[in-house]
């Protein structure tokens, strides 16, 4: 049985902790163990379960008896003939224009759409308004047909979008350009005047938070070649060569000498990841309480959000965002935020 192949693997890596072994660690273990090398990769087998990693783990721990109840249930609730493209369409349509917005996010309509079940719970008929999980299978069923386990649900929400005339949730480009060679030699002889070589450029820039970007096309002697024109051209000194060894500084340590708007490497500490919970908090609307799983789904909108192994390190969760809430009141209690 998978869950039982996925629970022998997760206690080989972590036998203390089984829920808490990554997707990388899994399929390490799982490649170098011969018992379980068919077993597939912990993205397939998200993907087979429809389930993110986390909740695999967690259920790979229950008896075999609650496993399957709880894997029948989810696919009877998500599978219902009932919710069609244009149903999606109309319902996402009405809770649109009841918040007013010309986009929603899932949690959005989960949130409305519970606001509205309980205003018409003396309503007969009842309204039929589909779960998150139910709109996400009907749209797997409009994009691919016949949908399966192993059906991806990428798209999914922004399908549905499309079909209520909403804007889509695309999530917001990542920046992952980096700092070349040349403006690190330019930025490290301003702080140390002297040049860099090929092996210590990368060093400087970790030393110092900045992202570098390596130019593998080109020769290093091209790249000190182009730096000392620019210096020249600009009628600025241009050094012979780096110093002899035992003159040149100690370039491991940081001076601060990531510039503004620089990109930089991603240095969670806890109170990064307090304040981007903070934020999270913040947004959440009023009779919704924050929860890892929503905080995945929002997390994936920003530009910038620490991943929940990040927060695991710093804490856990539940931690992290007692702290967020105590900071949210004091905010609160300061007249900082609004209530």
């Amino acid at each position: 049985m998978l869950l039982r192949g996925v629970r022998a693997v997760a206690a080989l890596v972590n036998p203390d902790e089984p829920e808490a072994v990554t997707q990388r660690a899994f399929d390490a273990a799982r490649a170098h163990s011969p018992a379980h090398a068919t077993l597939p990769r912990a993205r397939q087998v998200t993907e087979r379960l429809r389930l993110p990693w986390s909740e695999v783990l967690e259920l790979a721990q229950l008896p075999v008896q609650t496993q399957q109840r709880r894997l029948s249930k989810k696919a009877g609730e998500e599978e219902q003939d009932w919710v069609s493209a244009e149903h999606v369409g109309a319902v996402l349509g009405i809770v649109a224009a009841r918040l007013g917005v010309t986009t929603l996010t899932e949690i959005q309509y989960s949130v409305e759409r519970e606001r509205m079940l309980a205003e018409s719970k003396r309503r007969k008929p009842a309204l039929l308004l589909p779960t998150g999980a139910q709109i996400r299978f009907a749209m797997r069923r409009e994009i691919h047909g016949d949908p399966h386990r192993a059906t991806p649900t990428k798209g999914t929400w922004d399908r549905a979008l499309e079909l209520a005339g909403l804007e889509t949730n695309q999530r917001p480009a990542r920046k992952v350009a980096g700092v070349g060679p040349v403006e690190l030699l330019e930025t490290a002889y301003e702080k140390f005047g002297t040049q860099l070589t090929v092996g210590e450029v990368e060093v400087f820039a970790k030393a110092n938070g900045i992202r570098y970007s390596a130019a593998r096309k080109r020769k290093w002697s091209e790249i000190v070649a182009a730096w000392k024109q620019g210096r020249t051209e600009r009628g600025l000194a241009v050094p012979d060569g780096p110093p002899p060894l035992p003159e040149r500084p100690d370039y491991a340590v940081g001076v601060g000498a990531a510039r503004d708007g620089e990109q930089r490497y991603n240095k969670w500490d806890r109170d990064d990841c307090v304040a981007v919970l903070v934020e999270y908090v913040e947004q959440i609307p009023a009779g919704q309480r924050a929860g890892a799983r929503h905080y995945r789904v929002w997390a994936r909108n920003q530009t910038r959000a620490p991943h929940e192994m990040t927060l695991r390190r710093h804490g856990g969760w539940s931690k992290l965002l007692a702290l967020a809430h105590d900071e949210v009141m004091r905010r609160r209690a300061s007249g900082t935020v609004p209530l």
